[in-house]
């Protein structure tokens, strides 16, 4: 059984910091927390603190341990954080975070988005969560399995969501299908949108390049 480890994390803009717990295995984000010493990704954070007012709605896509959701619930205290996590491990650390941290203004799914609504294969790498993906490419170590999709389209319209500010996608080369699959949501709520780029994964993952997310940005904004 892998076991947890408890880190502290700081914000740029909060003096009370962040309990979190994740696999004490994990090098990508509670390794990182550790390293750093309390700190993690801090130029992210301050883009939250801009984007977000605290009646604000965003979804935190890919949402791992849940890093960004405490923070993202803890700048909307009036508003509501939408998580979605596919892997069971990880989802279970991201639902006790934002307990943990006091948080009540969220909704935790354990699912993948996607450019559709039903099941797609996921690729759930023990040895490295984060760089877990979903998609059938092979990977040495990794564990193939079937997971929910819901495209946000569907889940926007199914939980009568009347306002979306923020879309936050760190979704490992699947970035384009997410938004794919949120077309009517950008359209109708025009939320900022904050993105990884990852020309490697995009074409890896998702076979996808970089400029074919860039172009699908461009027609939103």
């Amino acid at each position: 059984m892998t076991q947890s480890t408890q880190v502290s994390l700081r914000a740029p803009f909060s003096a009370k910091p962040f309990s979190l717990v994740g696999p004490s295995d994990d090098r990508g984000v509670i390794g990182q927390i550790e390293r750093s010493g309390g700190t993690y990704e801090p130029g992210v954070m301050t883009v939250l603190r801009r984007v977000l007012r605290p009646d604000a709605v965003a979804f935190d896509v890919g949402a791992n341990v849940g890093v960004f959701a405490v923070v993202m619930a803890r700048l909307v205290p009036r508003g509501h954080v939408y998580a979605f996590e596919p892997a069971k491990e990880t989802y279970d650390y991201l639902v006790r975070n934002l307990e943990a941290n006091g948080t009540a203004n969220f909704s935790a799914e354990q699912a993948a988005a996607f450019h559709e609504t039903g099941s797609v294969q996921f690729m759930f790498s023990s040895a490295y969560p984060p760089g877990s993906f979903v998609g059938d490419s092979a990977e040495p170590g990794a564990e193939a399995r079937t997971v929910p999709a819901v495209a946000l389209d569907d889940y926007v319209a199914s939980h009568h969501i009347d306002r979306v500010d923020l879309i936050m996608i760190d979704a490992e080369g699947a970035e384009l299908s997410v938004l794919r699959g949120a077309t009517a949501t950008l359209a109708n709520h025009q939320p900022a949108l904050l993105i990884e780029i990852n020309p490697a994964l995009l074409q890896r993952f998702g076979g996808s390049s970089h400029t074919d997310l860039i172009a699908i940005l461009r027609q939103h904004h």
